[in-house]
């Protein structure tokens, strides 16, 4: 875990997006963001404009929902790839001590809509060959698995379309690899 602080540690100072636990709390305040709860792994701030919510990791949790923080940017960057998600590295905010874990804080966009049905999460994933292997927990022949697929973290628009939120994708790059594979044989 010390390995992972001190990385993100130097991240923030060569990108300049390090903040100090205070410096933050102004960022907010002067951003006038404001609180929208969160769930087991963030605390959530929407913008006053609406467009983006900010997620801060909670300290004392990990990383997300696998702890790791290789696991927690990966499930990022799937998300970014195969949902055309726009989540953001905007802050790592420092513990107070060195061996303190340093919070991340991601934006992602607002999704204005309702929480979607389980009969609609289920057609939405079966609609791309995905199928149920547990109660919120999805599977694609090629091994990729959406774990955490619940109405809390998918999102209906009022057009009707379904967003993930904040799901789990373990082996997303084997459903990456599976649709170039389908591009590529003209498939897709």
């Amino acid at each position: 875990m010390q390995a992972e602080h001190d990385t993100l540690y130097q991240f923030a100072r060569n990108t300049g997006i390090g903040q100090t636990q205070d410096e933050f709390k102004q960022t907010c305040a002067s951003g006038g963001f404001c609180s929208n709860g969160g769930g087991n792994e963030h605390d959530v701030l929407i913008q006053p404009s609406g467009r983006r919510v900010l997620k801060i990791t909670q300290p004392g949790n990990g990383y997300g929902a696998r702890s790791r923080l290789t696991d927690y940017l990966e499930n990022h960057l799937m998300a970014n790839i195969l949902f055309g998600d726009d989540i953001r590295v905007e802050y790592i905010v420092y513990g107070t001590h060195r061996e303190d874990m340093p919070m991340i804080v991601v934006s992602q966009p607002f999704i204005e809509g309702t929480r979607a049905s389980e009969e609609e999460i289920s057609s939405f994933w079966e609609s791309l060959d995905f199928r149920k292997c547990s109660r919120h927990s999805f599977r694609h022949p090629c091994g990729t698995t959406i774990h955490d697929a619940r109405p809390d973290n998918i999102y209906r628009s009022p057009d009707g379309f379904l967003f993930p939120i904040d799901v789990q994708v373990l082996h997303g790059m084997r459903y990456l690899r599976y649709k170039l594979l389908q591009l590529l044989a003209g498939q897709a």
